[in-house]
């Protein structure tokens, strides 16, 4: 997907993908408290695009992207599918249309 941004070279990525509602700032915080709880530094935060975030931080493994794409849950439950994300965000439950089309 063309929005889709790449993370720095040698990074792991993380990826969140979805409800613009979760995305703006509720997923940005859960990253932040997530990666505190693990002892991990936030080296600080981006905006690549309209409705995303890069959030960076260092391990003892070494560097860590988050992203987040806040393109709208429809999006992120089609990048999940796809294996273009590694978490959905949803403000709602999936229509069950969308689950039936690949299966």
């Amino acid at each position: 997907m063309a929005w889709v941004v790449q993370a720095q070279a040698g990074a792991t990525r993380v990826c969140l993908s979805g409800s613009n509602t979760v995305g703006q700032r509720l997923a940005p915080e859960l990253a932040k408290a997530w990666a505190t709880q693990q002892g991990w530094r936030f080296d600080g935060q981006d905006t690549p695009a309209l409705d995303e975030s890069r959030l960076r931080f260092t391990t003892p493994k070494g560097p860590l992207v988050v992203d987040v794409l806040a393109h709208g849950t429809s999006t992120g439950f089609a990048a999940l599918r796809d294996g273009d994300c590694d978490l959905w965000m949803a403000s709602r439950a999936v229509r069950r249309r969308k689950c039936r089309a690949r299966g």
